[in-house]
């Protein structure tokens, strides 16, 4: 009896569908190949670009995460696509974890997107949190053979955290108990931007209530990114700040462990979690311009 009730409360999230289709882009949306539909912003690169980047945005943000930060790295050479992972901003149902695999599968089928019209541009992914964690496990997983890097802020990862699998058995059983549960989630940071600010604290695509069963997906996710961490074979940036509260200076440090001669780290002290979103946004742009001008230096050609 036990079991069956423990089945019928399952979590309940909401994976691709049969992915019959090739993806493709369709005016606003990026259609991926089950046919789902994400919506897409983009900030075009002023003359030619020297490379697109592929903005995956945090949990509970959506594709304006960018809107700082897109416009600054277009007016230096670089296209920037940001698209509404499953679940958050104007999908639906709003709020509902696709999976992890939906997730890399999406980020996978939109690099398929951009490859096709980029030509020969280098295409890199830049992740902040959750975006970030979709990141590593999509490139530790084989699925992004064609980009040439990771910018990962604050990327989504949690290895070495103290009683980490006591507390993944807590989350497991309340998510398989009670998987409506809903717990408050606040956002707005006196650390963000004005902009950031506005759109954390009352845009209502903000996933403010979050469900318990959403909760546990993030953090098998966060877990799948630390295991296939040491699986990276691209070039990193990896940033971080002395601010964040959520996720663990020793867990990046075990991520830059993992990633070894891969990986450029750059940490500020006086940072929050969500890097891409600071008041100081111009700090971790130069060091985005800086590292990608790197990278093309040392590319072929």
């Amino acid at each position: 009896m036990a079991v069956w009730l423990l089945a019928a409360c399952a979590p309940q999230y909401i994976p691709a569908g049969n992915a019959d289709g090739a993806p493709y882009r369709d005016r606003d949306a990026l259609v991926m190949r089950d046919g789902r539909h994400l919506p897409v912003s983009v900030w075009q690169a002023d003359g030619t670009p020297d490379a697109v980047l592929i903005a995956l945005h945090s949990f509970g943000d959506f594709r304006l995460a960018f809107e700082d930060i897109g416009p600054a790295l277009a007016s230096r050479g670089y296209t920037v696509i940001a698209f509404d992972q499953r679940g958050f901003g104007d999908t639906a149902p709003h709020g509902r974890w696709s999976g992890s695999e939906t997730m890399i599968g999406d980020l996978r089928d939109v690099v398929q997107i951009t490859r096709a019209q980029s030509g020969d541009l280098p295409v890199y992914v830049m992740g902040e949190s959750m975006g970030g964690g979709v990141a590593l496990a999509a490139a530790g997983s084989g699925a992004l053979p064609d980009i040439a890097g990771l910018i990962l802020a604050a990327p989504a990862v949690r290895e070495d955290v103290t009683f980490r699998y006591s507390y993944n058995a807590f989350l497991w059983t309340a998510a398989h108990i009670l998987p409506q549960l809903t717990i408050h989630n606040d956002r707005g940071n006196a650390l963000h931007t004005d902009q950031a600010y506005r759109r954390l604290s009352s845009d209502p695509r903000i996933v403010r209530e979050v469900r318990i069963d959403t909760y546990w997906g993030l953090i098998r996710l966060t877990d799948m990114a630390s295991d296939l961490a040491p699986q990276v074979s691209l070039p990193v940036l990896l940033m971080h700040g002395g601010r964040d509260r959520v996720v663990a200076r020793k867990s990046i440090r075990a991520l830059a462990g993992h990633l070894g001669n891969l990986a450029a780290v750059e940490y500020w002290e006086d940072a929050p979690h969500e890097l891409l979103h600071w008041r100081e946004q111009e700090r971790v742009i130069d060091r985005i311009t800086d590292w990608l001008g790197q990278q093309r230096q040392r590319s072929p050609g």
